[in-house]
Order: C-alpha cells, then sequence, then structure tokens
C-alpha cells in the first residue's frame, strides 16, 4: 500500500515537472522604445571645422532667397530682414526615435537691433526626404540675444509645423551677449542624465569651459511629432540675426544612420 503511494506521488511530480517544462512560454509585452538599451554614440558628422569636407546646405520654405555662406571652417547666415531663415542639410538622415547629439559653436555677431528679434537655432527631427524643402516641420532649439547692455535673452523649446512656428515653453537667460562664442549641444532621445529617454530633449550651453544652461525639455506635447518610421535630417536658422556656426559634430548610434 506504502509503495502504491509512493509510486502515485512520484507519477504526480513527473507529470508536474513535464507540464512546466513542455508549457508556452508567455507572450511578451512589446518593448516600449524607452526600455530599448542604446548602443554608445559614434562621431557621424563633423563639418565646418578647416579640415573635413562640408556637406549641402540648402534654404527650406523661404519666400524666395537669402544670402549665406559655406566656407571650410564656417557656415555663416545672413539675416535678410528679420523672418525665419532655415538650412537644412543633405546627406545625413538619422533615426528620429533613437539617441543622437548635435553640437556647434556659434557667435551672434552683430549687437542687436533694438525692434528686431534675433537668434542663432538648430533644428532636428526635421521631417521629409532629402529633396523635400518646402514646407517645414522640425523640433528646434534656440539662443536669443536680447537688445541692450546688460546680458539677458532667452532659449525657447520651440520648433515648426507644417511651416509654422510653435512654442512650449522657454526659459529666460542673464548670459547670452553678441559677438560672443558658444557652445550650443542638444541631446535627442536623452535625459539630463544622459540616459536614453525617448521623446525628451537635454540642452546645454557653455561658454568656454564655463556651463552657462543644462536643463530637459519633454517635447511630447509639441505639435508635430516626427512619423518614427522614417529618417529625420537637421538644420539651422536664424531670426533676425548674422550668426557664424563653426565645428559641427553630430554622434549617434551607427546603426541609426543613413546617407543617402
Amino acid at each position: 500500500m506504502r509503495n502504491r503511494a509512493c509510486r502515485g506521488a512520484l507519477w504526480t511530480a513527473t507529470i508536474a515537472t513535464w507540464a512546466a517544462t513542455t508549457a508556452l512560454p508567455a507572450q511578451q509585452p512589446e518593448r516600449r522604445p524607452e526600455a530599448q538599451r542604446p548602443a554608445p554614440l559614434a562621431l557621424v558628422l563633423e563639418e565646418f571645422d578647416g579640415v573635413h569636407p562640408n556637406g549641402q546646405w540648402d534654404i527650406h520654405q523661404f519666400a524666395g532667397t537669402f544670402a549665406y555662406r559655406v566656407k571650410p571652417d564656417a557656415l555663416v547666415m545672413i539675416d535678410a530682414g528679420g523672418a525665419n531663415q532655415h538650412l537644412t542639410r543633405r546627406g545625413l538622415l538619422l533615426d528620429p526615435k533613437r539617441p543622437y547629439t548635435i553640437e556647434a559653436l556659434f557667435t551672434i555677431l552683430e549687437p542687436p537691433d533694438a525692434k528686431a528679434p534675433n537668434s542663432f537655432c538648430l533644428n532636428f527631427q526635421v521631417a521629409g526626404p532629402e529633396d523635400d524643402l518646402k514646407s517645414l516641420s522640425c523640433w528646434s532649439i534656440n539662443v536669443d540675444v536680447a537688445p541692450g547692455k546688460t546680458p539677458h535673452g532667452v532659449m525657447k523649446h520651440m520648433g515648426f509645423s507644417d511651416g509654422r512656428f510653435r512654442e512650449i515653453g522657454q526659459r529666460q537667460i542673464d548670459w547670452s551677449r553678441a559677438q560672443v562664442e558658444y557652445l550650443l549641444r542638444v541631446e535627442v532621445n536623452t535625459d539630463r542624465h544622459g540616459r536614453y529617454k525617448f521623446n525628451t530633449v537635454t540642452v546645454t550651453v557653455q561658454e568656454g569651459r564655463r556651463q552657462r544652461e543644462r536643463f530637459e525639455v519633454d517635447y511630447a506635447p509639441f505639435p508635430y511629432q516626427p512619423d518614427f518610421s522614417k529618417p529625420v535630417r537637421i538644420g539651422a536658422n536664424t531670426h533676425g540675426a548674422d550668426w557664424r556656426l563653426r565645428n559641427l559634430k553630430v554622434f549617434a548610434e551607427p546603426a541609426a544612420v543613413r546617407v543617402p
């Protein structure tokens, strides 16, 4: 009797073990972009440094034309009267849902007119294929120099949606001056601690070795959102200012970069 009970218990345990090892695995939920571990970023573009060749920069969404100069060591923008003037770069396409970083040195060349808006601006997540230079949709971060002798201005959390300016916030600053070179760095899909964070942009401004600003912005509420199945471009913008850009660099995961 005792042997029969033991054999029954052993048979029950064997069946339970077999069921556990042969059962189909539970269906896993789809991983959100935030859960994906990013690969290390590599330097994928370097220009306007007097050493590396420069790419092609085209006027994007402007009634008419305006003057700008692509030089070996600088991209120079010349204000044509206070309207937004955009340039978009050809030859580099980025995955909008993966992390990438743009940085450049810039100088607003002349003190602003008392009545004129003015700024240097980096455009990123620029929608459309290479030849699309009509209606602009993008995210943007600017540095504005306000009129007057006291350094001050504003940084706007902004962009364009179907050609129209949109803003979701701004930050007052007390250090911006014309004729001073700053570094503007924009880290896309990255939080201020350097971790991957979808739809978050971290912004840094340096004057020499001195950090002037570092903050993050949630771009989820912005009216334009990229089509995450299609690559995006980068660009630059002025609003009422002549400026000079130097040492442009882009860092990205190599697998997330396309060269047309």
